[in-house]
């Protein structure tokens, strides 16, 4: 098992090179890297093939390229594939769906977006939500997503 830390740098390096590359590639990369992951986690049998250390990592890789492959026809962005390249040389393919779980919080901090829970004793009406929102935003400094 991946320790959380190593799995934030891995994700911390994917959004790091795909907001290099542009606006449209970070998207695009975590539509792609998230659909594998969902995939894993609702596809037990999946799911162990990836976390199995008795399956070579060049099976899990060629594994994850193929179903990438099969959601995504009009092909894959490169930096997907070197993404799936780099755990598999570095035989992280068993880690793959906590490195993919920590993406989306390091596409939320490199954008300055937080994540806040808001807990009230009656439901909010929509404006409330937007002015607890633009509230916390002022406070923080950063885009707050409740």
């Amino acid at each position: 098992m991946i320790r959380p830390a190593l799995a934030r740098k891995y994700a911390k390096a994917l959004v790091f090179v795909a907001q290099r590359r542009g606006a449209s590639a970070l998207p695009r990369v975590l539509s792609e890297v998230q659909a594998i992951r969902d995939l894993a986690v609702s596809d037990h049998a999946f799911g162990d093939a990836l976390a199995s250390a008795g399956y070579p990592e060049p099976a899990k890789r060629g594994l994850v390229l193929a179903l990438l492959g099969r959601l995504f026809p009009e092909g894959i962005d490169p930096l997907t594939r070197n993404f799936v390249e780099t755990l598999a040389l570095h035989r992280r393919m068993s880690d793959f769906t906590a490195i993919a779980t920590a993406v989306q919080p390091a596409v939320d901090d490199a954008q300055g977006v937080v994540k806040a829970r808001l807990r009230t004793a009656v439901p909010l009406t929509p404006l409330e939500e937007t002015a607890a929102a633009a509230a916390l935003a002022r406070v923080t400094g950063k885009h707050v997503r409740l």
